[in-house]
């Protein structure tokens, strides 16, 4: 998990100021992985709601069900730890901005 969460971090750092479809392009991904959740959940709904269940259809929906939750799990936590990074580099900048020009 260790390893995932350090990718998600560099993730978000690389993408902090990128904007896709007029929208923050971190809160854009974390809104489709929410949109995959619903749509693998109806999925499964569907493969249980008729007179025989679907097996493949239902354990697919499953495991990309899991999969997508644990992954935004990972993604919602790393988000503050790249921001706590975001900020010292910014930090960081400023201060030796600052001694340049003095």
């Amino acid at each position: 998990m260790k390893l995932f969460e350090d990718a998600f971090i560099l993730v978000h750092i690389r993408i902090s100021g990128c904007k896709l479809l007029g929208v923050d392009s971190r809160t854009f991904l974390t809104g489709s992985a929410v949109f995959f959740i619903l749509a693998n959940a109806i999925q499964m709904y569907l493969a249980t709601s008729g007179e025989t269940i679907k097996w493949s259809s239902f354990v697919e929906a499953a495991i990309f069900t899991i999969l997508t939750i644990y992954g935004t799990l990972i993604w919602l936590i790393s988000w503050p730890k790249a921001n706590r990074m975001l900020n010292k580099a910014s930090g960081y900048e400023k201060k030796h901005d600052h001694h340049k020009h003095s």
